[in-house]
C-alpha cells in the first residue's frame, strides 16, 4: 500500500511500468500494488521523479502460516 502527497491519481500509470509489478489498483488516496518481488525502493524513484513524495508505504507478504495453510492443509482434505 503506498500513498503519496500530494495525491496524484496519473502515478498509477507510472507505478505499473515497474519491473515485477503485477498489478496496480487505487483505493481512495492509497495506490494497491503487488509485486512478485519488494519493489519499495523502485516505488520512492517513481514517485519522487514525479514531483511527489511517499507518505506512508506498508509491505505485506505471506506468513509462514499462510505458506503452510496454502500448502499443507489444503492436502489433508
Amino acid at each position: 500500500d503506498v500513498q503519496t502527497a500530494p495525491d496524484r491519481p496519473e502515478l498509477a500509470g507510472a507505478l505499473i511500468t515497474i519491473a515485477g509489478v503485477t498489478s496496480v489498483e487505487r483505493s481512495g488516496e492509497t495506490f494497491l500494488v503487488k509485486a512478485d518481488h519488494d519493489v519499495s525502493q523502485d516505488i520512492s524513484r517513481v514517485v519522487a521523479d514525479r514531483g511527489a513524495r511517499v507518505t506512508s508505504l506498508l509491505r505485506r507478504g505471506y506468513s509462514l502460516e499462510d505458506i503452510y495453510f496454502k500448502y499443507f492443509r489444503g492436502s489433508e482434505q
